[in-house]
């Protein structure tokens, strides 16, 4: 039961990537494979460089050495919490003189996030703000703009991961910056109807992954519990 629940969250993940690379246009390309039936005679995609569609900008970091910067009530996020996810809390928390004194910024609710910086997987990785919050400077901030729904961006960015870590692998960079990712080609249809049917698609699979991961975690929680009562424990058997 665990192997083929397992196979059936692998099924799904799997479906979720096919189905966002036809839903979103490839490298190179400004249309979709992918339409649904409704936006099948839409005027065709807008597409230009992130940085000509949006603003963009990156965090900072308050001293550390000014305890009177830490502790307050604004959220501050590193990348470490830009995990393909929504972030709605933060590990830590400035203060609005560790705002006003430093380079940090305070971000609306709904602006996504690239890391720039960050060993193994982290670099590349995107999330999107689900609270105002202000971030670090690995951070990159693309902020939400009319016409082009927050959760679009982060679902089109999230499916582009490789590509977003091949930037920073050419010519021997070892991080990304706001210089390359502004160069990113971005395109969206104008019918925002269009671009909410995209995010409803998505995240309707996005339940059942996550459905489908909590079944597996209980399967193998079962087992584990079945297992204690199944054996005697050490200390009974040395007795």
């Amino acid at each position: 039961m665990i192997t083929q629940a397992g196979k059936k969250l692998d099924t799904l993940k799997a479906h979720k990537k096919g189905l966002m690379r036809q839903l979103f246009p490839a490298e190179g390309q400004t249309l979709p494979k992918l339409r649904f039936p409704e936006f099948q005679n839409a005027p065709g995609w807008k597409s230009d460089s992130i940085g000509k569609i949006f603003e963009t900008t990156s965090g900072g970091t308050p001293s550390r050495s000014e305890a009177s910067y830490w502790g307050g009530d604004i959220p501050w996020i590193t990348t470490s919490l830009v995990n393909f996810c929504v972030i709605t809390e933060a590990g830590e928390f400035i203060s609005e003189d560790g705002l006003r004194y430093s380079s940090a910024k305070l971000f609306p609710k709904g602006t996504v996030l690239i890391a720039m910086y960050g060993q193994g997987k982290t670099r590349g990785q995107v999330a999107l703000l689900g609270v105002e919050a202000a971030t670090n400077q690995a951070c990159a901030a693309i902020l939400p703009r009319k016409g082009v729904e927050p959760y679009f961006v982060f679902l089109n960015l999230a499916g582009r991961y490789e590509e977003l870590r091949d930037l920073s692998n050419s010519g021997g960079q070892e991080n990304l910056s706001q210089g390359l990712i502004r160069e990113v080609t971005f395109s969206y249809p104008s019918d925002v109807e269009e671009q909410k049917t995209i995010i409803s698609c998505l995240f309707s699979l996005n339940d059942l992954i996550d459905a489908q991961a909590q079944k597996l975690e209980k399967l193998k929680i079962h087992k584990k519990g079945l297992m204690q009562q199944l054996y005697p424990a050490l200390d009974e058997v040395l007795g």
